[in-house]
């Protein structure tokens, strides 16, 4: 899960409501998008597979790619992400030590599941490194959709990791300082934490963009499409307000309190200074007011981070523009590209 082979693939993040690819290439001044797209998945059929499907088909079509070999991610529940520590240990015992490790951390049942790692440090100490672990039905559900998209899978990754590798490329996060990446989709709201020990903390937060437009809808009596379209809509009318006022604070509520916890979990429990800056992607980091009162009401300095702000593009200006509006949701796609080089 964690390694990937040597030839040509680009990053494919299949989410559910949405799909994003991209291909990236890296020079010496950094890094250059040389393929992209990005489509919404129809949710009406009724079939999230067989729409997915589809949306893959076209998403790469529309982008003009020719390879065919794809990395792709997971993350939520079925999916964890653990730091570990032993005593020094040799190469022999390590993988028995994590296998133990993984069935008493992992909040599902490690038999059934897929289990890689990555070792970070090794001395006669201490043997320290990171472990993932997903259930098999997980990893094979985006291999499948792939597959079905006549797609071969190069890799799976994390979506967690993605995001922190992207961060770490683009921004060239000092060592010595904290940072922290909050990717809103759909389901699900990453929150990744890299520590100044250089060591990611991975947590998938069950409470995103849905959950919120869900909460507005209801308290307004408004469908969640019309909810959709006034947030992320480009026209400012009096219905804006209505839906921005108070009741989007109290829907980003929960959120709020769950990456104030896991912030202070992190400084706690791993002796690190606090997080210096939070950067905000994903679909829902777009919506109007949102990046606003996440920066009000957090203890962190909060902002909207689109990774291709720092990269060129010399694709056309059709793509340049969507770059621009959707490259805080594509940031995990990028962060899997960026595993192909």
């Amino acid at each position: 899960m964690l390694k990937t082979n040597k030839k040509k693939a680009f990053g494919l993040d299949i989410g559910t409501s949405s799909v994003k690819m991209v291909k990236l290439q890296k020079g010496h001044t950094g890094y250059a998008v040389s393929r992209a797209g990005y489509l919404e998945i129809d949710g009406s059929s009724g079939d999230h597979d067989a729409s997915a499907i589809k949306a893959v088909k076209d998403c790469i079509n529309s982008s003009g790619t020719s390879i065919n070999s794809a990395i792709c991610s997971i993350s939520g529940s079925e999916v964890a992400v653990r730091n570990f520590k032993f005593p020094g240990l040799s190469q022999s015992e390590v993988e028995g030590a994590v296998q133990l490790e993984a069935s008493q951390v992992c909040p599902f049942n490690i038999e059934k599941s897929t289990l890689d790692y990555q070792l970070l440090s090794t001395d006669p100490e201490n043997t320290s490194g990171i472990l993932v672990a997903a259930t098999n039905e997980q990893v094979n559900k985006k291999k499948k959709i792939a597959r079905a998209a006549s797609l071969d899978t190069a890799m799976i990754d994390v979506d967690g990791l993605a995001l922190i590798n992207c961060l770490n490329e683009v921004e060239g996060l000092a060592k010595d300082i904290s940072a922290a990446v909050l990717n809103v989709g759909n389901t699900y709201s990453n929150l990744v934490i890299m520590g100044n020990d250089s060591v990611p903390f991975v947590r998938d937060i069950p409470y995103a963009a849905g959950s919120i437009i869900d909460y507005i809808a209801t308290e307004k009596g408004l469908s969640v499409e019309k909810i959709g379209e006034i947030l992320f809509g480009d026209i400012e009318s009096v219905e804006t307000e209505f839906v921005l006022g108070d009741c989007l604070e109290i829907a980003c509520g929960q959120l709020i309190t769950e990456v104030i916890g896991t912030i202070r979990h992190h400084r706690t429990h791993t002796n690190t200074e606090t997080v210096e800056k939070l950067h905000v992607c994903g679909g829902f980091a777009s919506a109007k007011g949102f990046v606003e009162i996440l920066n009000e009401k957090l203890p962190v300095e909060t902002v909207l981070w689109n990774p291709f702000d720092k990269m060129t593009c010399d694709l056309n200006e059709e793509v340049k523009a969507m770059l621009q509006k959707n490259g805080p949701a594509m940031a995990v796609a990028a962060g899997l590209a960026m595993r192909a080089i």
